[in-house]
């Protein structure tokens, strides 16, 4: 592959130059290691795909500062930048050179929009789209050599030469599949979950050790109270006393942690427990209340190994501020995820959610989220005209359902005061249904009889007869395409076998929430990026996490009100290009901590 090494800023000057004109062009780097704080920038490679094709050896410069001659150059929205998971190009240029990337088309994110079950890697999607085999042998190779080989340097620009071929074929599959606007949708993302990975979501550490001894404490004594409850007709054993003492009888203890053990154990003491699941327990603890002592001990013992100390190991040790990873397309619906660790799944409780905190004091949290957003899209989608006139009207939609689903002797508007009860059940129902919750599935999670509960769902249908016929409809539509569609277009294929009952069911429930959840995920992104664009006009604020229509943006307590304004109207800016016939409302303020809102 024929290629020019740059080792001079004179050289770095020349191929910014030979790039004027250009549409696209592709970018990668070679780094020391694989996090932007721990390593250095080793090459920094460029291609047209034609004949201007540059690797500049950043260890060769006579002065490593000279690559930040680079930064209007990528700061520019032209030519755009072609990156294989720009996530990595991003983290890097923001520590090294101190910039953002802009006009970056990312075909990493392109495969994954066009294909969701694509794995994303370079080889695999020029394998698929271009018909190319490449190798990736050098890709572990040492790239803080003093010198490298030239496969290192053929390696490193082979990658870039093909990415603006393989860019003019996805932008074919993007209009071929009316995917533009969830590519931009995507792309503009991206920056903002780099920066987030980047600048990371703080954790008052001495208040998280405290809350994990507390937690131990707590876990340790129900494990005693369960050992005492399985010690009737356990084993016991004779410990020998010394020569004043006498010998003692001791009751065997068992591992609570072993099905194996647990079984015959709680079967001494009258309760036949076919498994030891969740599911299981939560059926039998009624007319077994000794149950619970498992069940509470396991919920001490479930945060100890996934919310403990764990997280205080990930934390890194030079910011001291949690970084996970965000994945914005690993989920069908769009909706975020991350990893290392899941801040999606953090637990609710206070004690927890209130050590993810600034540990600057003149700094503070402002959150917001969509209230009832997947109802509010629900009735946009189906334009049902009866949820769309309580939504515009502020009238409250849970006791609408409530007075249907149990036929409440009152008006709608008394339901919230005479029957708030039946309300709590409305409202578990309007969720549901999205879900295609049944009348069986809503008897199981609220207990209510099996008959009521059919009422209870027919109620719904009976007040939102147009929201009705869009669900079954887009049960029969998306079965019958295999896929559906978000608002703003992002396809979700359905997977099934037509021959399995219990399949075609999952994908009719499948085809009724993605529409919902996806647009959910859709409007979220968008707020992101509205949002993260403004936060640039302020000092150090930053978006930190989000947790599906949730977003907790960091700042100095002295913008904290200029931000809130910038928040709430992006936010509902962001519902409005997708809602634009439902009245939207968002939840929060300023906080001192995740468990505040």
């Amino acid at each position: 592959m024929k290629y020019k090494l740059i080792t001079t800023a004179t050289g770095i000057q020349e191929a910014i130059s030979s790039f004027e004109g250009i549409r696209a062009v592709g970018f990668d780097l070679e780094t020391t290691a694989l996090n932007s704080r721990e390593g250095k920038i080793r090459l920094m490679q460029f291609s047209d795909g034609g004949d201007r094709n540059y690797i500049i050896d950043v260890f060769k410069l006579p002065n490593q500062d000279a690559i930040k001659l680079l930064v209007p150059f990528l700061e520019s929205e032209f030519p755009r930048k072609i990156i294989h998971n720009s996530k990595f190009e991003l983290h890097w240029s923001q520590t090294v050179l101190g910039c953002e990337i802009n006009g970056v088309f990312d075909t990493y994110i392109a495969a994954r929009i066009i294909n969701n079950q694509s794995k994303g890697k370079l080889d695999d999607v020029l394998k698929e789209y271009l018909g190319l085999v490449i190798s990736k042998a050098e890709q572990a190779s040492d790239w803080s050599a003093p010198e490298l080989t030239e496969s290192q340097y053929e390696y490193a620009i082979t990658d870039v030469t093909h990415l603006p071929r393989l860019r003019k074929v996805m932008l074919e599959r993007f209009a071929q599949d009316n995917l533009n606007t969830i590519a931009e949708l995507e792309f503009g993302c991206t920056r903002v979950i780099a920066n987030m990975e980047y600048v990371g979501f703080p954790v008052d550490t001495q208040m998280y050790e405290k809350v994990i001894a507390e937690t131990t404490e707590e876990r340790d004594k129900r494990h005693e109270e369960l050992q005492a409850i399985l010690a009737v007709g356990a084993e016991t054993e004779i410990i020998q006393g010394g020569l004043f003492e006498e010998d003692k009888v001791v009751t065997k203890r068992i591992n609570v942690n072993s099905w194996q053990q647990l079984i015959p154990a709680f079967e001494r003491i009258g309760i036949n427990l076919p498994k030891t699941d969740k599911r299981t327990i939560a059926t039998m603890v009624k007319d077994h209340p000794q149950l619970q002592y498992l069940t509470r001990y396991r919920e001490m013992e479930t945060l100890l190994k996934n919310f403990g100390r764990k997280n205080l190991d990930l934390i890194n040790p030079v910011t001291g501020r949690l970084h996970p990873t965000f994945w914005q397309l690993l989920t069908e619906t769009g909706r975020f995820s991350s990893s290392n660790p899941n801040v999606q799944q953090q637990p609710r409780l206070p004690q927890f959610r209130a050590c993810f905190r600034p540990t600057d004091p003149n700094r503070c949290f402002l959150i917001y989220d969509y209230s009832g957003i997947e109802l509010r899209i629900l009735a946009q989608i189906s334009q049902e005209q009866v949820m769309i006139d309580a939504f515009n009207n502020g009238k409250d939609l849970h006791s609408i359902t409530a007075k249907s689903a149990f036929n409440l002797p009152c008006s709608v508007e008394e339901v919230k005061k005479k029957y708030p009860e039946q309300r709590v059940l409305a409202k578990g129902l309007n969720f549901g249904i999205i879900y295609g919750m049944q009348g069986k599935k809503y008897a199981d999670t609220t207990g209510i009889p099996l008959a009521d509960a059919n009422r209870a769902v027919k109620g719904f249908y009976d007040v939102y007869p147009t929201a009705r016929d869009y669900l079954y409809g887009i049960e029969k539509i998306g079965t019958a395409a295999r896929c559906v569609y978000s608002i703003a277009g992002r396809k979700m294929p359905l997977r099934f076998d037509s021959s399995n009952k219990f399949e075609i069911g999952e994908a009719e429930r499948a085809a009724r929430n993605y529409p919902i959840q996806s647009t959910s995920a859709d409007i979220i992104k968008v707020a992101m990026r509205l949002i993260y664009d403004e936060l640039k006009l302020y000092r150090d604020a930053h978006i930190v996490n989000t947790v599906h229509d949730e977003l907790i943006v960091e700042c100095y307590r002295e913008d904290a009100d200029q931000i809130k304004f910038i928040m709430e109207s992006n936010m509902l800016s962001a519902a409005n290009r997708f809602l634009p016939d439902v009245k939207v409302d968002i939840e929060g303020g300023i906080a001192e901590s995740w468990c505040e809102k």
